[in-house]
């Protein structure tokens, strides 16, 4: 009789499970499926790049556990279970404080720098718009991801009837001296002028001269460049 060799081939769902693959099936995880196409091209490369070196070890303590995809490999399996992970740690009632986004930018598990440094890097923007479109209806399209709004510019007063929009002056004393002007002298009364005080000075009487007269000169015979020596000496 001829004996048979049976070969039993175990299915890759009956496989030992990694210890660290465990996946929690307690916690209920909903969330909109359209939004599942984006999270293997642009959630989960961020995840391999910031996150698998911590979370995707066996013996990692915490829940947000993952599990390792390949570049380049299509494993839909694994991203399925990785976003399933993720949706645990978003908020329905408002996707932009989940525990999910604010681990991106904050130093945890003994690490000195957050995984991300702002806000606005472009990764945690896909981050954030992916959160907002999981966490909404079901079979919505695209995420609303509400943006800050513009604050308010000042209120202006303007002037009023009953309330100037500026401040006045007091009253100025129709009386008091502006200092802006030129001090004026009090006014004069005649009767207060003495006349001898305005009257003119008279000038000396003096001979009219002809032309050719001359003032007579002095002379000083001691002094040899007397004018009137001199002239004298010429005639």
């Amino acid at each position: 009789m001829l004996l048979g060799t049976i070969v039993l081939f175990t299915p890759l769902s009956a496989r030992a499970a990694d210890p660290g693959d465990v996946e929690d099936t307690e916690t209920p995880v909903v969330f909109n499926g359209r939004s599942f196409p984006m999270f293997p091209v642009k959630i989960q490369p961020v995840l391999m790049n910031l996150c698998a070196r911590c979370h995707c070890r066996v013996e990692h303590e915490s829940a947000f556990k993952l599990r390792r995809v390949r570049e380049g490999y299509a494993d839909p399996q694994s991203a399925g279970r990785n976003a399933r992970t993720v949706v645990r740690f978003l908020s329905a009632e408002n996707p932009g404080a989940s525990v999910f986004l604010q681990k991106a930018v904050t130093a945890h598990g003994g690490a000195k720098d957050p995984p991300l440094n702002s806000r606005n890097h472009p990764a945690f923007k896909n981050l954030e718009y992916w959160a907002y479109w999981a966490m909404s209806p079901e079979g919505s399209p695209v995420a609303v991801v509400p943006r800050p709004q513009p604050s308010a510019p000042p209120t202006i007063r303007t002037a009023s009837a009953t309330q100037p929009a500026e401040p006045r002056l007091p009253p100025v004393d129709a009386q008091a001296t502006d200092p802006a002007e030129p001090q004026r002298l009090p006014p004069v009364s005649a009767s207060t002028v003495s006349t001898a005080s305005t009257a003119p000075v008279p000038l000396p009487a003096t001979s009219p001269q002809s032309p050719g007269d001359t003032p007579t000169q002095k002379r000083n015979p001691d002094d040899l460049f007397d004018p009137a020596e001199f002239n004298n000496q010429g005639r």
